[in-house]
C-alpha cells in the first residue's frame, strides 16, 4: 500500500513538474506581451493561449523562456492579424521618468519618441531581435531559440540593427546644440 502511493505521487509529481516549471516564467511572458499588445485583455487572453499550447507541445530542450517567447512572438502575430489590433510600443514601459526634473523629463520622453521611431523603423525581425535583447534582457542564444534561427544569424541581425540605428540616429543624437 505504501509503495503504491509512494509510486502514485512520484508520477503525479512527474505529471505536473514540467508545468510548474513553465507557470514559473508566467509574469515574464506576460509583460512581454503586455509590452507588444497594450490592452490587458487581450494579453490576458493570448498568455493563456501560450501556456495552453506550451503545455499540450512537446518541450525543446534547454530554458523553456525563450522558447516561451517564441510561442507568444507567435500568438501576438495571429492575434493582430485576426484582431487588426494596432501594435503598441513595446519601449512605452521601459523608461522611468518620475526621478527626473521637468526640463530631464521632456528631454527624455524627446529622446523616447525618437528611439521608438528608430526602432519603428526597423526590419521586424531586427525589431524583434533589438527587443529581446535589450528589453527582456535575453542573450543572443535565447533570442535564436524564440526565433527559431542560429545564434550566428542573431548576432548578425543584432548587429546589422545596430548599424542602421546607429546611421539614421545620428542626425538627430550627434546634432551640435
Amino acid at each position: 500500500m505504501e509503495t503504491s502511493l509512494r509510486i502514485q505521487r512520484e508520477e503525479t509529481y512527474s505529471m505536473t513538474r514540467p508545468e510548474s516549471d513553465l507557470f514559473a516564467h508566467l509574469n515574464s511572458v506576460y509583460a512581454y506581451v503586455v509590452r507588444r499588445i497594450g490592452p490587458v485583455a487581450v494579453a490576458e487572453d493570448i498568455c493563456s493561449e501560450v501556456f495552453a499550447d506550451a503545455i499540450n507541445a512537446k518541450r525543446p530542450k534547454g530554458a523553456p523562456l525563450p522558447w516561451l517567447y517564441g510561442i507568444a512572438r507567435r500568438k501576438i502575430a495571429d492575434s493582430y492579424r485576426k484582431r487588426k489590433i494596432r501594435r503598441e510600443n513595446p519601449l512605452d514601459h521601459a523608461y522611468n521618468v518620475a526621478s527626473l526634473s521637468t526640463h530631464d523629463q521632456l528631454l527624455q520622453e524627446e529622446n523616447a519618441l525618437k528611439v521608438r521611431s528608430l526602432v519603428d523603423g526597423l526590419h521586424p525581425d531586427q525589431r524583434e531581435a533589438i527587443l529581446l535583447f535589450y528589453v527582456e534582457d535575453l542573450t543572443a542564444r535565447q533570442i535564436s531559440e524564440s526565433m527559431g534561427r542560429s545564434e550566428r544569424a542573431i548576432n548578425s541581425l543584432l548587429q546589422r540593427a545596430r548599424a542602421n540605428l546607429r546611421e539614421t540616429g545620428r542626425a538627430y543624437f550627434l546634432e551640435e546644440n
